[in-house]
């Protein structure tokens, strides 16, 4: 699958579907928070939700990368992982979330859970790029 077809957010009712095919549905475009926009796997995963139209919040740590990401047209909360008061507002206020930021921390990934249990809306939670690699240092 190619890269721009893998991510196609769309509402169907309630519930959002983020792989639907059908070209109705993917029209509509949906307001996307994703954690980690300043990494590798989110800052890759915001421009090709951003290339279809959508519109990206993204969490970053640093207000220098925050700029960075304003600069790419992506809407930006600075902030931490540890701020489950900022995550859950800024999941609540999102038609979808993306956890493209620390996989392990606990903290966070029970406060977008928190923030989204009886929406509808949909948590994709994802793992590091260092998951294919090793500390060889080779």
């Amino acid at each position: 699958m190619r890269p721009d077809n893998a991510i196609r957010p769309t509402r169907t009712g309630k519930h959002v579907s983020l792989f639907s095919g059908s070209a109705a549905i993917q029209n509509e475009k949906m307001n996307i928070f994703i954690t980690g926009a300043s990494g590798y796997i989110g800052g890759s995963v915001a421009i090709a939700l951003q290339h279809h139209g959508h519109h990206i919040i993204g969490l970053t740590r640093s207000r220098e990368k925050a700029h960075a990401l304003q600069q790419l047209g992506i809407s930006t909360i600075v902030g931490s992982l540890d701020d489950s008061d900022l995550i859950e507002t800024a999941a609540r206020s999102s038609d979808a979330v993306i956890n493209a930021a620390d996989s392990d921390h606990a903290g966070a990934a029970h406060a977008l859970i928190r923030a989204l249990d009886d929406s509808g809306k949909r948590l994709i939670h994802t793992s590091g790029s260092s998951i294919v690699g090793d500390s060889a240092a080779g």
